[in-house]
Parts: C-alpha cells; structure tokens; sequence
C-alpha cells in the first residue's frame, strides 16, 4: 500500500474507501464494467479529506473514475482496473478486519461531548468487552446460504438480485468475523452484521457451539414513549427562568432527582427549548385524560398491537394478520409526519391510521403532535435513542460488571444469550427497565433453531 503524505490522512481510511467501492461493486457486479456510481456522502462519512484519497488510488493505478456527475442525479462512477478486479473485501482489507473487534474509530466508539457539555458515554472497558464478545458468535453459513438458495427466485429482477447479494454479503461478514462494531453519532445505535441479518437467518446463529434464546422487549417504541409521558422527563437544567416558572406552576409536585433520566440527558436541549414547542408539550401533558390509562395498559401488558389490528378490522374493515405488516401501521401512526393531507392511495390509508388512533386515544396523540412539531422525526430519534441508553449504556454495562465472561449480543431493543442464561438476563432486562421507565415491560422470550424454518 503507497504511503500518505498528508497529515489529516491515514492508511486506515484509504483502506476504508477501498473497502466501500469494492463493496458497492460486489453488489452490482452484473453491471457493464463493474462499475457503480457512489453519492460523495458516503465517501464523506469516512473521511472530509476523501479527494485526496481518490487522488492517490487513481495516481496508482488502483482505480479508474469516470468524473461525468449531475448534481442531484448522477454521482460519478469507480471501477477497479484489470490489476486489481480480483480484489476481495475479506482478503485485501486485513486492517480493517483486524480492528473488527475493537469497535471501530475513536469518535463513533463514544458518545460526544455535546455543545450544552453532557458527555453521553465515554469509551470504557465494559463496551469493549461488548465488542469482544461477538468472538463467541458461531454461524452456520453452509445452510444460511442454502436457504438464501432455496428461497431465492431466479430472475432478472433488479431488486431480488441485490436482495440476495447483500443477504449473502453479510452472511459472509459473520462467518469471517468482520463484525466492525460501532454506534452511530445520531441515535446511538449500536450496529454489527449481526444487526442487519434477516430474522430467518439468525436461526443458524449460536454462542460457543450452544443454542441462542432472544429476550426483546414487546411494543418496545410504544412502550418507551410512555417515559415521554412524565413531567420529570421534561426538567432540563438549561430552561430559562419563564420556562422554568411554567414548569413548576404545571407541575408544583414533581421531584427532580439529580439521575433522572430526561431530555437534557439525550441531548435535545437544542431542539425544544429554543422554540415554543417545549410550551406546547408541557400543555399536552397537563390536559391528559382518561385515555392516556388505557394507552398505559394496553401497552403495559402488551396487547397495543391487538388492540389497533381490532379497530382496524372493525371500524376501517382491514383487516391484517401479518405482524410485520401491523407492526408498519403502528410506526406509521407514531412516526408520521403531522402534516396528513396525502392524495395517493397509501397516503389515504395514512390518514385513516392516524385518525384512528387520534379517536381511540386523544391525549396520548396531541402529546406525540407537539413533540413532532416542525421536527416530525424528533419523536422516532428520540425513543430510539432512549432505547440504546438502556439496552447498550444501562443493560450491557450492568451484564458485563456482573458477568464479563458471560458472551451475549445485543440487536437494537433484544439481547441475545445461551438457554441457559434466560431467566438471569430476562431479570436484568425488566429491572433495569422499570428503573428508567417506571413501568413493568413485558419481554418476549425466542428461541434460535433452523426448525424454525421447517413448514408447519
């Protein structure tokens, strides 16, 4: 590899644009050339300084580029030359595998220091251990692939051919132990290939040769927004005297303990309290009614889903059975935007979700509408960011003080063990959540085994 002579620049990130180019061919290669045409956003997440590095493989004759763009509808396109077309990630990119299992870069290995100077986590030797433990996660690769196979249908459809390529690239990644742990500097998930693989996939998954039972947490977003519901969520220490006087005169009761999980702590300070959003939502929370009980127990003992999958069948006649599908509706209802005037058939159903759950509960909407004002993903960011506080900052940490060597995994809002550490991890789960919740949650227990796959 040639040497780099700037100072903002390291051998590491070079190895990381080859890696993203040989990636991004791997999926396309049935395309003329093998070449793929790659937006510079992504170069720029790797590196500001990218240029220098497409400078340097071009000077080398590693890559060849085709300079033609369109701002905001073509990106230029990179293709290796004949030299080096036999390149592969796995081979070719030792160094990158190498650091697979110290949790990537420094900056994406922490949470950042924000401007309001909450520190969210440093770089500890519990997240590590975290990192280290995918070491222990064994896959059975063979028979993914062949059920890849099996439940591939030949073609030339576009979609299904890049479908199969990337499932199989990742089935590749875990197989070779190229997990590149890292958490992402916006909602602070903690992402693996292990995070990426399809539910079916995961049933060819053990830890040290023993089979895996997942612990996740039902109704997981539902339930994390009723921590949304507490005034004490809504204390910041950077609210302004006036807001600070309408905080107290609204909730004159409410005991703010120096650990409270709020808002402040997530780092959205700067997204509410500079804006009259933060009024409006204080308002949707004191003028609550009987509607937010039933929401608290629906979604308590876990039949929120069941409940609106009812109405949708009785007041809208559709009726959905698939629970990925239901699952959809739901995200739709909460995520959407609050701006609801659509004209396309999809964006009428969209409308009837909302409506629907408007009617059914009606304070319990008008809080998530003034959360979503002029910011209607700021409801998503946020749960999803409260659930990585829990399950990766609060859950992991609290197994790996207790138990380092006990191997384990996370994916998003589950943890991942052997059978024979269910009932201390479903333990574990449901006090810390209660903890920062303040609400019991109910865990879904799933067992990993290719049976699973079999026909019933």
């Amino acid at each position: 590899m040639c040497k780099i002579r700037c100072k903002n620049c390291t051998e590491k990130k070079l190895i990381k644009i080859v890696d993203l180019i040989l990636i991004t061919q791997y999926y396309n290669h049935y395309f003329e050339n093998n070449s793929k045409r790659i937006h510079s956003d992504k170069f720029k997440k790797i590196t500001p300084y990218y240029p220098y590095y497409i400078k340097v493989l071009r000077e080398q004759g590693i890559i060849v580029v085709n300079d033609h763009y369109i701002v905001d509808k073509q990106s230029k396109s990179y293709s290796f030359t004949p030299k080096y077309t036999t390149l592969t990630v796995s081979k070719d990119i030792k160094e990158e595998e190498e650091d697979g299992l110290n949790g990537g870069d420094e900056e994406d290995n922490g949470w950042v220091e924000e401007k309001e100077g909450i520190l969210f986590f440093r770089k500890e030797k519990w997240y590590d251990t975290l990192c280290k433990h995918l070491v222990f996660v064994d896959f059975d690769s063979e028979n993914a692939l062949k059920y890849l196979e099996s439940t591939f249908t030949s073609g030339d459809v576009y979609e299904e051919r890049l479908r199969r390529q990337m499932e199989e690239l990742n089935i590749r990644k875990i197989k070779e132990g190229n997990f590149n742990p890292h958490r992402d500097k916006n909602i602070r998930r903690f992402h693996t290939p292990l995070t990426n693989l399809k539910s079916e996939y995961r049933n060819f998954l053990t830890i040290r040769g023993k089979e895996i039972v997942c612990l996740d947490l039902k109704n997981s977003q539902p339930f994390l927004a009723l921590k949304l519901f507490d005034p004490s969520f809504w204390y910041s220490p950077n609210l302004s005297k006036y807001q600070l006087r309408r905080f107290k005169k609204l909730f004159p009761n409410v005991i703010i303990e120096p650990d409270t999980m709020n808002f402040h702590f997530l780092g959205y300070d700067t997204n509410i309290l500079k804006t009259d959003k933060y009024y409006r939502i204080l308002d949707a929370i004191k003028n609550v009614q009987s509607d937010l009980h039933i929401y608290f127990e629906k979604v308590q003992n876990g039949s929120l889903y069941y409940l609106i999958q009812e109405e949708l069948k009785t007041q809208l006649g559709k009726e959905i059975s698939d629970y990925r599908e239901l699952k959809g509706v739901i995200f739709t209802i909460l995520f959407s935007s609050n701006r609801t005037g659509y004209i396309s058939e999809k964006g009428k159903n969209k409308t009837e979700y909302i409506k629907l759950f408007k009617k059914l509960f009606p304070s319990v909407y008008s809080h998530f509408y003034a959360i979503k004002v002029n910011e209607h993903n700021l409801l998503s960011t946020m749960l999803q960011r409260l659930e990585s506080y829990i399950f990766i900052d609060t859950i992991s940490k609290k197994i790996i003080e207790e138990k380092a060597s006990l191997p384990f995994f996370t994916i998003h809002d589950s943890i991942a063990c052997t059978l024979d550490q269910e009932n201390y991890i479903h333990g574990i789960i449901s006090t810390e959540i209660e903890k920062i919740i303040g609400f019991v949650p109910t865990i879904g227990i799933e067992k990993w085994h290719p049976s699973n796959l079999e026909p019933k």
